[in-house]
């Protein structure tokens, strides 16, 4: 049976960040690809994410409300039920336990995206975390009908990864290629610290690819260190390629978000930071089975030893 039309609600700012609305594309990826239509519906949105929707044929209403409020609930209900939606999905850190609870209807089902089981209740048809701290006890709050769809085996990858599923890294010997990602808002203090990082590393033939996000609150700032250190570092913007970039980097430097599942799917040795706090658990749960490192400390000896990179690359792997 060809599925009809699914809702998105999910924002995506400078501020917030852009990781709910791309982790939600796998999802709108997946529905069209059974035939059905996607939509989402954003009270923030930056042009960068707009235009990357709209590239993926995924329709896109902006309103005006306040994430969360009373009234966003108001009009994502009046909006599901004007285009017949069969399922919503929610995705943020804006959305309490009573915003689902205000979602709820027979006329369709709605799937909450989580990431640590804060809330004090879940009435979601069906609850997803695709963190690796993600257990039942922790959504001992839910409805005897609430489905949990808990850990790795659920992640949320987009179709550009697809073809990299069965992919196998080889550890080179010496690394010296970098991919640095902070995150689809790249925060620019961070960026430059990094990139400032990377310039010191007294390593042969090392060289930073760093992906600025295209949200990012300063692009211009970002562009005009990298052009600091041209042997060293080359920056590039709102990349649509990051499943080749991976492949082609012998150690990443990440901001600790969702980006970490499509690290792991390629097998890629990390060096996670903690950009925000809602990352730190992330980092924390991937630390049990990789080595995470401080940048200022290690950046060297992690892109130059093949037995660091082979002790990273031995962590979780995600496969389909």
């Amino acid at each position: 049976m060809t599925p009809g039309k699914l809702l998105i609600r999910a924002d995506a700012s400078p501020e917030t960040g852009t990781g709910h609305v791309m982790r939600c594309l796998a999802l709108a990826q997946a529905w069209q690809d059974a035939g059905g239509e996607a939509t989402f519906l954003m009270a923030e949105c930056t042009p960068s994410v707009r235009a990357r929707l709209f590239a993926e044929n995924c329709n896109v209403v902006l309103f005006s409300a306040v994430p969360g409020s009373n009234e966003d609930s108001d009009l994502t209900n009046e909006y599901a039920a004007r285009i017949k939606a069969e399922w919503v999905v929610v995705d943020g850190y804006a959305f309490d336990a009573g915003y689902p609870e205000r979602l709820r209807s027979r006329e369709r089902r709605l799937l909450c995206v989580d990431d640590a089981g804060n809330c004090d209740r879940y009435v979601a048809d069906v609850v997803l975390n695709q963190n690796l701290t993600a257990s039942r006890n922790t959504y001992q709050c839910c409805g005897p009908s609430t489905q949990l769809l808990l850990g790795p085996s659920f992640c949320l990858l987009r179709r550009e990864f697809t073809p990299w599923r069965n992919w196998q890294r080889q550890i080179v010997p010496r690394g010296c290629n970098v991919l640095v990602t902070l995150g689809g808002s790249t925060p620019v203090e961070a960026g430059v610290r990094v990139m400032e990082s990377l310039s010191r590393a007294k390593s042969e033939g090392l060289h930073a690819v760093f992906v600025a996000g295209g949200s990012s609150p300063d692009i211009a700032a970002l562009e005009i260190c990298a052009a600091k250190f041209p042997e060293k570092i080359s920056i590039r913007r709102d990349v649509l390629n990051m499943a080749d970039l991976m492949a082609q980097a012998d150690v990443a430097i990440s901001a600790a978000g969702s980006t970490c599942w499509e690290l792991c799917l390629l097998g890629l040795p990390s060096i996670l930071l903690d950009v925000a706090d809602n990352q730190i658990p992330i980092a924390i749960g991937r630390s049990a089975k990789v080595i995470v490192h401080k940048i200022l400390s290690c950046v060297y000896p992690a892109a130059t030893s093949a037995a660091s990179n082979s002790a990273m690359c031995s962590g979780p792997r995600v496969s389909s």
